[in-house]
């Protein structure tokens, strides 16, 4: 618990430096709406993020060679504050404040990094772009190129533009043990409460020492499917579904499918774990997860047995929206959709995977050349490639093998409206589930406490 406050406090400092910086921020117009220009004639288009990445730093420094008629500013906020050591929260509710009266004021940035905002709320009031509508109008951008992006003809709106991304709803399954205890998958439509009974085979052949899985907190499972039961300003947790998944996770705790090791020796009893959660950070890693022979990728459990309701759950690397009361939303346009080129997202500075589905099939290839290069050395000269395979090198037909595993895989990932969940709802869901699991209160009652605090938090 120490530590998932620690983590928590962290984000809220980061974004404690953000909100309260913005404050200084008025974007690409002056006081009369009118776009500002520089003194070369050329139109200001500001960006603010907490920390500029390197791959942000590089789009710009070659979005401002293509368009000398456009200059851009990132405005870094962490920065600013840097000489402040702590943050408190007293002073990070402050900061929220002060963004959320910049944004609904329209006088943020025009670009605005979506990283730690509570995103579903400033788009509920419509105080980003949507996005949707300028792919409409933008007959040169082909959704269908791009994982995430819905189709411009679906109409269902869309205010926040990642740039990369991540899959996390995949696990691994390690094959020894699941021969072991005759376990197949079936990931189309298993659910956790399936892991039950999966670990009971498990426990009956090898031992009470086998878990199904290890080392992943209650809390975890639940935040983790969190979207479904909000969503446009309004929530869905008293209700049966989510009490539901409550009742899942702490049946799994009580029956010793799930285990935890203790501090001193966390991680050591891994090999006994029927499955974990797979690795698909990047390119490179989610070939090699997909190339061990000793493990199966899986789609994780769903609490409905839905595959995944529709889609894999995934986070965004970097996002961004547009202020909806920028003066320059078409040069704001035309730099995310720059960022989406295949030009930047095969940069080595992107974190993740490309949305740009050419961009990901070059980095695939990347991979398979650094894998081959690499090949199982462990002398500093392989020091780029920053997993040890455990397994012989694969052949030519196994690479394309695994790399159409992966691009498969992607395809699972289905755009969410929002992708990463809100903190402030991961907190207050996090909170309140404590106490159902150690028994202080049942489902009903905890599903009603998190719905009225949800509520009160979305209707701010």
């Amino acid at each position: 618990m120490i530590k998932k406050w620690a983590m928590i406090l962290t984000v809220m400092t980061v974004l404690g430096l953000l909100l309260a910086a913005c404050s200084g921020g008025q974007g690409g117009q002056a006081a009369d709406g009118k776009a500002v220009v520089q003194a070369d004639g050329a139109k200001s288009l500001v960006i603010a993020v907490p920390v500029a990445s390197s791959f942000l730093k590089e789009a710009v420094q070659k979005f401002e060679m293509l368009h000398p008629d456009i200059h851009v500013e990132i405005q870094e906020f962490f920065e600013a504050m840097k000489s402040k050591q702590n943050v408190t929260l007293l002073e990070v509710e402050k900061y929220i404040q002060s963004m959320t009266t910049q944004i609904m004021s329209g006088k943020a940035s025009d670009i605005i990094s979506t990283d730690f905002l509570p995103k579903d709320k400033f788009a509920k009031k419509q105080a980003f772009a949507d996005i949707q509508e300028m792919l409409r109008q933008d007959s040169a951008f082909q959704p269908q190129d791009y994982y995430l992006l819905p189709s411009a003809s679906s109409g269902d709106g869309q205010y926040i533009m990642p740039i990369s991304f991540t899959p996390s709803g995949f696990v691994q399954g390690n094959k020894q043990l699941m021969e072991q205890a005759g376990i197949t998958i079936d990931d189309s439509k298993w659910t956790w409460s399936e892991i039950g009974e999966l670990s009971g085979k498990l426990k009956a052949k090898a031992g009470q020492k086998f878990y199904a899985f290890l080392n992943i907190a209650p809390d975890f499972l639940l935040t983790g499917d969190l979207k479904q039961y909000y969503r446009n300003g309004e929530a869905r947790f008293d209700s049966d579904e989510f009490r539901h998944a409550m009742e899942q996770i702490k049946s799994l705790y009580d029956e010793k499918a799930f285990g935890m090791e203790d501090a001193g020796n966390y991680g050591k009893g891994l090999s006994n774990s029927l499955f974990s959660l797979a690795d698909m950070s990047g390119p490179l890693n989610a070939l090699v997860s997909y190339l061990n022979p000793d493990t199966a990728i899986y789609r994780k459990p769903s609490f409905a047995g839905t595959g995944g309701h529709g889609g894999t759950v995934y986070e965004m690397w970097e996002a961004y929206a547009i202020n909806n009361k920028s003066a320059v939303k078409n040069e704001a346009w035309m730099f995310l959709k720059f960022m989406l080129s295949e030009e930047m997202q095969t940069s080595t500075e992107l974190q993740g995977f490309p949305l740009n589905k050419a961009a990901t099939a070059q980095k695939l290839q990347q991979a398979q050349q650094q894998i081959v290069k690499w090949d199982g050395k462990q002398d500093s000269q392989a020091a780029d490639v920053p997993l040890p395979l455990s397994f012989p090198l694969p052949d030519a037909q196994a690479f394309e093998q695994g790399i159409k595993k992966v691009q498969s895989a992607l395809e699972t990932v289905k755009y969410s409206g929002y992708g990463s969940v809100d903190l402030d709802l991961v907190n207050i869901v996090s909170q309140e589930f404590a106490y159902y699991m150690n028994g202080q209160k049942s489902a009903e009652e905890i599903s009603k406490l998190i719905q009225n605090r949800a509520m009160t938090y979305l209707n701010e």
